[in-house]
């Protein structure tokens, strides 16, 4: 449909897909993917659906099934899953791939006559060929206020958190930090230990977190939450941001500079660190905290320092 009036009926007794309703003519083929909206869809937007295995446009998104083992659920949130009545969907070997394509999966999934609210039994199958791992819905970047120090360790400077009754996995991919300091520290002050820290519980106190879309046409989950301990540019967040830390996955020294006995001053350079390159995966009620620690009381980690750290995640399902 590319443009119109579509009127959402008030009653539905059942959507069928494969067949006509009666059953009578069957579907002879594969379908590798399903998605209906109560929307018109203008030319460009069928098109995109065409072109892209998950769904380009979320808004009035009623139904998706991505088909990618057997199961009959509804990946599009508003759970209008199908049900079986006879013969479960089994998986088996795809036909054999045309000359030219390639392709590392060849294992498809065979479906038997199946519409939502009952699944015939008669005689005729589907195939789907998995293409990938997981789903995407969202990717995103985003980067902290300018942090002031905290006098107290530890500071909780960051932290992402999916949370336990969320629906998509979390991919941190990338977390960096960098650090502005304009104060020559005595020899013998301790500099933070930077550290990046799985937690459960959570986050409380600080500042959300701005999230930046790389695909602006994609809505990130509402159970994916931001922290910092900033409430804007160089101010410090009313509360401090609190977490409970577990165990480091990564840590490393901040750079210091020093005064020597002669009063020469000396500076140990800290460029930009990236503190994690790679896919930390974030279940349901799982985060990732960025944190300073084990520093001089007061001078180890003064107002005057400033910290920013920037994330890049994947929100995405698995079929």
């Amino acid at each position: 449909m590319a443009s119109g009036t579509l009127t959402r009926p008030t009653t539905c007794d059942r959507i069928v897909v494969g067949s006509f309703f009666t059953s009578t003519e069957l579907f002879n083929g594969r379908v590798a993917n399903f998605k209906m909206h109560f929307a018109a869809l203008t030319q460009g937007e069928v098109e995109a659906e065409f072109n892209r295995y998950s769904p380009a446009r979320l808004a009035n998104l009623y139904q998706w099934h991505p088909f990618h083992v057997a199961e009959l659920t509804d990946h599009s949130g508003n759970g209008n899953t199908f049900s079986i009545d006879g013969a479960a969907p089994t998986t088996e070997d795809d036909p054999p791939i045309p000359e030219g394509v390639s392709t590392a999966e060849n294992a498809g999934i065979q479906f038997r006559g199946y519409r939502q609210g009952t699944l015939s039994t008669d005689s005729w199958n589907q195939y789907v060929i998995p293409t990938r791992d997981r789903i995407t819905s969202y990717r995103g970047h985003a980067g902290t206020f300018i942090t002031p120090g905290r006098a107290t360790a530890p500071q909780r400077l960051f932290a992402i958190h999916n949370s336990t009754s969320s629906t998509v996995l979390v991919s941190v991919n990338h977390l960096s930090l960098h650090l502005f300091r304009d104060t020559i520290k005595t020899i013998g002050v301790i500099p933070p230990t930077i550290r990046v820290c799985r937690f459960t519980v959570l986050p409380t106190n600080g500042t959300a977190v701005t999230k930046v879309p790389i695909d602006t046409g994609l809505s990130s989950s509402s159970a994916v939450t931001l922290w910092q301990d900033a409430s804007a540019e160089g101010t410090a967040s009313a509360s401090a941001l609190t977490v409970t830390a577990g165990s480091p996955l990564t840590q490393q020294w901040t750079g210091r500079g020093a005064v020597s006995a002669t009063t020469a001053s000396k500076y140990e350079m800290f460029d930009p660190v990236v503190l994690f390159e790679g896919d930390l995966t974030l279940q349901a009620l799982q985060g990732a905290l960025v944190l300073l620690d084990n520093y001089s009381a007061t001078t180890g980690n003064p107002l005057a320092d400033r910290w920013v750290v920037t994330v890049g995640w994947e929100e995405f399902s698995r079929p």
